[in-house]
C-alpha cells in the first residue's frame, strides 16, 4: 500500500497538470511534446500514521518550440490502521530551465534547489525542494492515450516512452531523505476537435 499510493498521487496530479499545459500550448489541431523528468517519493512510518513525500520534475518541449518546465511536491500523513487520510497538501510553480538535469540515456538526474508554492486547504506557503537521482538497472517502457472535453473542443493525448526505477535523495522544506523513483522520457501528441 506503502509503495502503490505515491505513484497513483502523482499520476493524479499529472493528470490535472499536464492537459492544461498542453491545451494552451495548441495552435493547430495536432500538436506534440517531448517530455523529460523525474519522480521520486519518501515514506515514513511511526506506530500509527506514515507520511509520504513526493517531489516530480519535468520538462516539455513543444513541437513548435516552446519550452515549459515545472516542478511539484505534496506531502500526506494517514492513518496506518484505516488507511484514512490526516492531512496534507501540496502545489506546483514553475522553475528554471537550469533547474532541471536529466541524462539523455535516463541513468541519472537532478532537481536543483528550487521554490515551490505549498498549500494546505486555503494557505499557502513557499517551500524550497530537490532531488537527486540514479538508475538502478530496473527499466519499463509505457503508452497510453486518453481524451479529455472542455465543453468546446475534445482533446485526444496518445503517450509513448520509457521510464527507468531510481533511487537517492528528495530535500523537502530543508528536511532530505532517502528517495525512490524514477527518470523518465516520453513524447505525447495531442489532437484537438472543436465545434
Amino acid at each position: 500500500m506503502r509503495r502503490v499510493m505515491p505513484f497513483l498521487l502523482v499520476l493524479v496530479g499529472l493528470l490535472a497538470f499536464a492537459p492544461a499545459v498542453a491545451a494552451d500550448t495548441i495552435g493547430s489541431p495536432r500538436e506534440s511534446y517531448e517530455s523529460v523528468g523525474l519522480e521520486a517519493f519518501n515514506s515514513v512510518c511511526g506506530n500509527q500514521t506514515c507520511t509520504d513525500t513526493h517531489v516530480y520534475a519535468e520538462r516539455q518541449t513543444t513541437s513548435s518550440g516552446d519550452t515549459f518546465i515545472y516542478a511539484c511536491a505534496d506531502q500526506f500523513t494517514y492513518s496506518i490502521r484505516t488507511g484514512r487520510g490526516m492531512g496534507g497538501g501540496g502545489g506546483c510553480s514553475d522553475i528554471p530551465t537550469s533547474a532541471l538535469t536529466v541524462s539523455k540515456d535516463l541513468s541519472s538526474a537532478s532537481l536543483s534547489p528550487v521554490s515551490v508554492d505549498f498549500c494546505v486547504r486555503r494557505q499557502c506557503n513557499t517551500i524550497t525542494i530537490s532531488a537527486d537521482l540514479l538508475a538502478t538497472g530496473g527499466s519499463a517502457t509505457f503508452r497510453s492515450r486518453y481524451s479529455e472535453n472542455d465543453g468546446t473542443c475534445t482533446f485526444t493525448y496518445a503517450d509513448s516512452g520509457q521510464r527507468q526505477f531510481a533511487a537517492g535523495s528528495i530535500t523537502f522544506d530543508g528536511a532530505t531523505s532517502a528517495a525512490d523513483g524514477s527518470i523518465f522520457g516520453s513524447k505525447t501528441t495531442v489532437t484537438s476537435k472543436c465545434r
